[in-house]
């Protein structure tokens, strides 16, 4: 396993910038979740996990932020925008709705950790023109608690899997599970 020290600054900051594009990329329209570079990161380093989660966290603020005041400015453009995101289907979209209906910015908090995407909250908060204040707080709460959560449940796998296998190996077994959960949640969300 590299050090901690190994990476050089330029990587450190490569990979911090790639963490914050992917956070605000898929509170817009990018339909892999951030939680998938993260834990590739905890492979090399526990330290940069923790900064890239909130590189990441960062991102998805900004990017839920622009996608709420997209929704309230054009709420139909970015319905249309929103359902052309693969995995996100005109029922799914009425799950949220009916949830955010239900609990209000506090089903923000369950959907970060059921398959819900943190984009269509932001496009029914905005569309709606819910109060923004309640929609960032909550949003910025719950994308802190489920980068953080898997981050580091990650953390604790790798060092359990360290006394086993290489780094390299790790990454197999990393991958293979990222594919196969993927694969899963696919298989079950309506396209």
């Amino acid at each position: 396993m590299p050090a901690e020290n190994t990476l050089s600054p330029r990587m450190c900051g490569i990979l911090l910038v790639i963490a914050f594009l992917w956070g605000f990329s898929e509170a817009t329209v990018f339909f892999i979740v951030p939680d998938v570079f993260l834990t590739a990161i905890v492979i090399l380093s526990f330290r940069l996990a923790f900064q890239a989660v909130f590189a990441a966290w960062a991102g998805a603020i900004l990017g839920g932020s622009c996608a709420y005041f997209f929704a309230v400015h054009a709420p139909e453009l970015a319905r249309k925008v929103l359902e052309t995101v693969p995995w996100i289907s005109p029922s799914l979209i009425e799950k949220v709705a009916l949830q955010y209906q239900q609990h209000g910015a506090f089903s923000m908090l369950s959907g970060g950790f059921s398959g819900m995407p943190y984009k269509i909250y932001a496009w029914y908060a905005g569309s709606q023109q819910l109060d923004f204040a309640a929609f960032l707080f909550m949003g910025a709460g719950a994308r802190w608690l489920r980068f953080t959560c898997y981050m580091l449940i990650m953390a604790g796998i790798v060092k359990l899997l360290r006394r086993w296998l290489s780094t390299t190996q790790i990454y197999g077994v990393w991958f293979t599970t990222c594919a196969a959960l993927y694969a899963i949640y696919w298989s079950m969300v309506p396209f």
